[in-house]
């Protein structure tokens, strides 16, 4: 069993008894007598005192567990000595300057100083919990050129782990941090992390504390900023929650795309600017109000245009389809009764149309408020020349359109190209039906022979006799429908004049 020796606080040998195995890296240690350091001469005394315990242990049978840095002498029962840490030179060696060096490994110590270690049980380590600081432990937090102290818990409170906490987790022996940030947003993360709500005054303080909230890892802060949306509209600043926004309906200008390039950066040091928006705030207030449940007063047309065009460039479509000037009637002298809408050519909304089949044909349909209507649209200015055959009364009018608004022209390209027609949309030719109603000069026409009888007679068309009239095409209320497969409008109201001294009479004057 080894015993060590020690004199003036220091390590100098270790006794070991018979049985023990030896570690060695050069030649068995000496045996006793020992050539002692000259600064321990009065040890004489103690080794023989300890010599003379081990051997009583050795006599009582009491085995020696192996000893690093140790030797026996095999079989004599003779206690061996070795210095630790120290070149010791044999005695009876052929030279004296032949010398070993012994390796010495340490075993680790208890908890309570001695060398047992105690198997099963885990070591505890730096980052165990009862390491962690107390709550009230203060640390200082320089941020830019002003001093911050703040207590274990506050900077805990929106955890379990954010900047502060893994920094001073990761460095224990300090209690001090500088960070390069702004001291005033940060005044305002201090006053949340003691536990107080935070609401920013502006957008550009908002946007500083989604910012730094993302830079500090602050979770919970960051998911209460992302609550409300600020948003300068014309240098005018709302505050409009996130849920209310969504009521304008699904991948609107503000929930789609602008709320993913908010809240989901690709690069997570990018350091989101404020949302600035060149549009009229007034309109966007009502429009907002509107979200709100209120209803908007329409002052007169310039004003529902204004509105429309905002609804459209914000993509708030429920409330585009409210500010269409539309008018639903019932047309009962069919085979079955047909709902139908009337629209505006401009504001007939593309997704609205439902598919057509290939060769069909019949009019358009239109779905108004989940509703499939017929659809009809309103037309203005278009200058037409109106063929009627005289020799074949119950033939359709063909009115070919000689100029039209490039604008409503192209609408009903896009229509077209929405159904996937195969053939071109039919953009010079207008249908008058029988049944249309007709009026020339502010009178009404109430036969299809008043068209007849006037007019030029016409050189180019093929089928003669025909007469040709030229007319200006005021106002006009067509369907859209298919013949042959080609988009053409269909006349169920026209108003027109036939000379240029009946449009002198329709001219206004200006207000003075």
């Amino acid at each position: 069993m080894p015993f060590d020796f020690f004199l003036n606080g220091q390590d100098w040998f270790q006794f070991v008894t018979p049985g023990t195995e030896a570690t060695m890296t050069a030649e068995p240690a000496m045996s006793l007598p020992v050539q002692l350091s000259p600064a321990a001469p009065q040890a004489t005394a103690a080794i023989g005192v300890l010599s003379q315990q081990a051997g009583d242990l050795v006599q009582a049978g009491v085995p020696a567990p192996a000893v690093p840095n140790s030797s026996v002498a095999p079989g004599t029962g003779s206690l061996s000595v070795s210095p630790r840490n120290s070149m010791v030179s044999d005695v009876g060696s052929p030279s004296s300057s032949t010398s070993s060096r012994i390796s010495q490994q340490k075993q680790p110590l208890a908890p309570n100083g001695s060398s047992e270690v105690h198997k099963g049980k885990k070591r505890k380590t730096m980052g165990d919990t009862d390491d962690e600081p107390l709550n009230q432990t203060v640390f200082t937090l320089i941020v830019g050129s002003r001093t911050f102290r703040l207590s274990w818990e506050s900077l805990k409170s929106d955890g379990p782990t954010n900047f502060f906490v893994n920094y001073f987790r990761r460095n224990r022996q300090t209690r001090v941090m500088y960070i390069d940030r702004d001291a005033d947003t940060f005044q305002l993360i201090v006053h949340y992390l003691r536990g107080y709500y935070v609401r920013p005054a502006t957008d550009l303080q908002n946007q500083d504390l989604l910012n730094d909230a993302r830079y500090y890892g602050l979770q919970r802060l960051y998911k209460t900023l992302q609550e409300f949306l600020f948003v300068n509209v014309g240098g005018r600043v709302f505050r409009v929650s996130w849920s209310l926004l969504r009521k304008g309906g699904k991948n609107t200008f503000f929930t789609g795309p602008l709320q993913h390039s908010l809240f989901d950066p690709h690069d997570s040091r990018y350091q989101g600017a404020p949302v600035y928006i060149e549009r009229d705030p007034d309109v966007f207030q009502e429009i907002i109000n509107h979200l709100r449940g209120y209803s908007i007063s329409i002052k007169d047309e310039t004003h529902r245009r204004n509105l429309l065009k905002d609804a459209q460039y914000y993509v708030f479509r429920q409330l585009t389809d409210k500010l269409q000037t539309a008018t639903k009637t019932v047309d009962g002298f069919g085979e079955t009764s047909s709902p139908e809408v009337l629209l505006l050519l401009q504001d007939v909304r593309t997704p609205n149309l439902l598919p057509v089949v290939e060769g069909a044909s019949g009019p358009l349909r239109y779905k108004r408020e989940d509703v499939p209507h017929t659809l009809l649209v309103q037309v203005s200015d278009v200058c037409l020349q109106v063929h009627t055959s005289t020799s074949d009364k119950c033939a359709p009018i063909c009115a070919r359109i000689v100029t039209m608004n490039p604008l409503d022209k192209n609408k009903l390209r896009v229509i077209g190209n929405a159904l996937k027609l195969q053939k071109e949309v039919s953009v010079d030719r207008l249908v008058v039906e029988e049944d249309c109603a007709i009026t020339i000069d502010d009178k009404q026409v109430s036969t299809l022979d008043d068209l007849h009888q006037t007019g030029e007679l016409c050189q180019k068309c093929a089928q003669q006799p025909c007469h040709v009239r030229k007319l200006t095409l005021m106002r006009g209320i067509c369907g859209l429908h298919l013949m042959d497969g080609t988009l053409t409008l269909s006349a169920v109201r026209l108003e027109l004049i036939s000379s240029r001294w009946h449009l002198n009479m329709k001219r206004q004057f200006l207000p003075q």
